[in-house]
């Protein structure tokens, strides 16, 4: 069976990547990296409900602490207004091939999706760049399979493929109960609006 290590934060990009492998019959494996963020208690906790619930074992995951504190970002720092972490999929990419190597993984997957104001370190060149470095430097391949989708794409794929709004915390400024004002809530009530998506599976309610 061939391995898989996913980049993954709870949030319903990841989660996503995750259902997909899962469903392909990869041996998945998890890498979470908090790094100062605020919404890390709420980011765990669904993750622990994402492996239980994708029956992944508890060795297949790993966490490793970072300290990201020099960021300006919202994500960090209440008092800023700008979610965007200085290079952070580059940091957590880099982790992510070297845990991969170290363990005999293959294939990096990420949750990146088609946005229409990408960040530079998700755009598809960013994606070929690494995974070209990666390719090279130790035949790790890395891959965003989702990048061809938008949100509410992603939100459709889950769907099929078992993957509820509850299962995922998408917030970047919370601890708690999504915020609903975020960037990262928008996009979720934009889902709700467009999608039609039940009560009994909307995180505002």
């Amino acid at each position: 069976m061939r391995k898989v290590l996913v980049l993954a934060s709870g949030g319903l990009d990841s989660t996503v990547v995750v259902a997909l492998y899962k469903n392909l019959g990869y041996d998945v494996h998890l890498l979470y990296l908090p790094y100062g963020n605020v919404n890390e208690k709420a980011e765990t906790e669904r993750l622990l409900k994402l492996r239980e619930k994708f029956d992944i074992p508890a060795e297949n995951t790993l966490v490793i602490k970072l300290n990201l504190n020099y960021s300006n970002s919202s994500c960090i720092h209440k008092d800023s207004t700008n979610p965007y972490v200085e290079m952070r999929n580059l940091i957590f990419i880099s982790y992510a091939i070297s845990v991969a190597e170290a363990k005999g993984i293959d294939l990096v997957a990420v949750g990146f999706i088609n946005v229409p104001a990408g960040y530079p370190d998700t755009t598809e060149q960013f994606i070929l760049d690494i995974n070209n470095l990666a390719l090279n430097a130790s035949g790790i391949e890395v891959v965003a399979p989702l990048h061809h989708l938008d949100k509410i794409g992603v939100y459709k794929l889950g769907k099929k493929l078992g993957v509820n709004l509850l299962d995922t915390f998408s917030c970047n400024v919370s601890n708690d109960k999504p915020c609903g004002e975020c960037y990262d809530c928008l996009d979720i009530k934009n889902i709700i609006k467009k999608v039609g998506v039940p009560d009994e599976d909307n995180p505002f309610i």
